[in-house]
């Protein structure tokens, strides 16, 4: 009995070394109302790390729409793949779509959780959740939490 103990107890202290007391996670909510009604929405997964991004114009709402894929050099400076496997925003297009990019910086530390995305006639909101990190010797640099999101329009919509 004694030894269960033993090995109970040892169990419980390496887990709790796991534990992070310096963690939080901080949900993103952004907003996005277009000049037309949306017949769906595409929800193609985060993208971490993998692109990065820098807008020509800060959005609070960390959303940039793209009406179309010779847009993405307007709407973006920088567009830099770390890997050649990794999809290119333009393979993100429906057929006569358009994409709505949630773009946020955050340390090498921290973590994509999860996200979701509603839609409401012409109105997608958006609530990502990322665990950020306290450590003691942070790692140097940022990196890109991607979320696209192809958009298909009602036909009957200018």
């Amino acid at each position: 009995m004694k030894f269960q103990i033993a090995i109970l107890i040892a169990l419980l202290t390496i887990c709790g070394c796991h534990l992070d007391p310096d963690s939080k996670t901080v949900h993103y909510e952004g907003q996005i109302v277009l000049n037309r009604e949306i017949a769906e929405i595409i929800d193609n997964e985060c993208i971490e790390g993998e692109i990065a991004l820098l807008p020509s114009e800060q959005s609070p709402e960390n959303l940039y729409l793209v009406e179309n894929p010779d847009d993405i050099d307007s709407v973006f400076w920088t567009v830099a793949y770390s890997f050649e496997s990794t999809p290119h925003l333009e393979d993100y297009f429906a057929e006569n779509g358009m994409l709505l990019v949630f773009l946020r910086d955050a340390a090498i530390e921290d973590s994509y959780i999860e996200h979701s995305i509603s839609l409401n006639g012409d109105t997608i909101s958006i609530d990502v959740s990322i665990e950020e990190n306290q450590v003691d010797n942070p790692l140097y640099g940022t990196k890109s939490i991607v979320i696209p999101i192809g958009i298909i329009p009602e036909e009957s919509s200018p």
